[in-house]
């Protein structure tokens, strides 16, 4: 059987330390896609995070590190952040949607 040739497209998982329960719920959705899609895409989804994808280093400013070590080397990201004041805003007059 041939095994078959795959591309890894590197997905940085980039949020703020209070969202700790959606980027382990990111992680998971990435696992789900590979798992159904990857076969029929040839391609897989790798999740990116720094907390296990960087190691310590000194010399810079901790954002320049990890744009260096994993930053840079993504293909795409995906954002969370959590708008811990959403149903206040959504009642003010400025907000529409």
């Amino acid at each position: 059987m041939t095994e078959k040739q795959y591309r890894k497209i590197k997905i940085l998982i980039a949020s703020p330390g209070d969202v700790a329960k959606e980027r382990e719920i990111t992680e998971e959705v990435i696992t789900d896609w590979n798992t159904c899609h990857s076969d029929e895409h040839q391609f897989t989804l790798e999740a990116v995070l720094w907390e296990s994808h960087s190691v310590p280093e000194f010399g810079d400013r901790v954002q320049e590190i990890l744009n260096k070590q994993i930053v840079d080397q993504c293909h795409g990201a995906i954002g969370i952040f959590l708008d811990t004041d959403w149903h206040e805003h959504r009642h003010s007059s400025w907000w529409c949607g």
